[in-house]
């Protein structure tokens, strides 16, 4: 089943042996002046749905639904409430594994990027708890890209020096912290002087960025910059050449040891075996190919064989 946001209406589709998808339920948000649906998250049967509670208002929560067999509702997430406006909450969303992220880019003071982490619990009536808040230094209120594997979450954002990749740990249960972070020009070193950054993934020991018009090799070109895990140590292996596209890894994703990014018309996996070349092994061309829009508005998303 595939779930999407349709102006502020929940609709469920399902597939038939054809390959094509059919509406199958539609489950209205309220109006978006009262209750707008700001992003859309899945993680097995579960839908989180961030939802801001008006224009210029002081409270958000997450309504999670049973995804089977009619968009049940299982639980709605009350967020704390704040002495100021929540808009932004919502803006990225991602669940993975036990772990719920959620973005606020404006809550509470100026010149912060909260993350609100909720972490799934043995309560049958309340199974998503919240476990930690972290509190992220920022320039300006642009959408933050946020990616969890379950157990550490990356995210990119902008701070006072341009964009900036962190990923935080849990040094307890209930307790998040930043363990390490990089900047856009420490980042493309030695290959670019100020990569423009896109999108950011991250799956047990990898961690990957996007990076359109890169200039790598001095060929203007798009990349996707690639670390790897050892211990405590994140270590920059040799960037995935998107060869010359300028519009490449708007959007990338890490599963299963393996590394995917979009292109302006198709979707690329790449083979991280250290005796391969750094081009694309596996490029498709998707049924229906993205037109001009804001590539930062979307998502791509890797689980199992889909």
């Amino acid at each position: 089943r595939l779930i999407t946001n349709d102006f502020n209406t929940l609709k469920g589709y399902e597939s038939n042996r054809f390959g094509s998808y059919s509406e199958v339920i539609s489950l209205s948000m309220g109006t978006p002046t009262t209750r707008r649906l700001q992003g859309l998250t899945g993680s097995g049967d579960i839908i989180f749905a961030a939802r801001q509670q008006g224009t210029n208002s002081t409270q958000a929560d997450i309504p999670t639904y049973r995804a089977y067999p009619d968009l049940a509702l299982e639980q709605t997430i009350q967020v704390p409430s704040s002495n100021s406006s929540v808009n932004g909450f919502g803006d990225s969303i991602h669940s993975g594994g036990d772990l719920l992220v959620v973005s606020n880019s404006s809550y509470n003071r100026r010149g912060s990027l909260y993350l609100w982490i909720y972490r799934r619990s043995s309560n049958p009536i309340n199974p998503w708890l919240l476990a930690d808040r972290v509190i992220l230094n920022r320039s300006d209120f642009s959408d933050a890209r946020i990616d969890t594997d379950g157990e550490r979450i990356a995210v990119l954002y902008s701070d006072n020096n341009g964009k900036k990749v962190s990923v935080i740990e849990a040094i307890s249960p209930n307790n998040f912290e930043v363990r390490w972070s990089a900047n856009a020009q420490s980042i493309g070193s030695p290959y670019s002087t100020n990569p423009t950054l896109s999108d950011v993934a991250i799956d047990q020991d990898l961690l990957v960025i996007g990076a359109p018009n890169t200039e790598v090799r001095l060929n203007q070109s798009s990349s996707v910059f690639v670390y790897e895990r050892t211990g405590t140590s994140w270590t920059k292996q040799t960037p995935l050449s998107m060869l010359s596209n300028r519009e490449g890894a708007q959007l990338v994703e890490a599963y299963d040891g393996k590394v995917f990014a979009t292109d302006r018309n198709s979707i690329h996996e790449f083979d991280l075996n250290p005796n391969a070349n750094k081009h694309p092994r596996f490029t498709s061309s998707p049924r229906f190919q993205a037109v001009a829009g804001r590539p930062y508005s979307a998502l791509i998303s890797v689980e199992d064989d889909s």
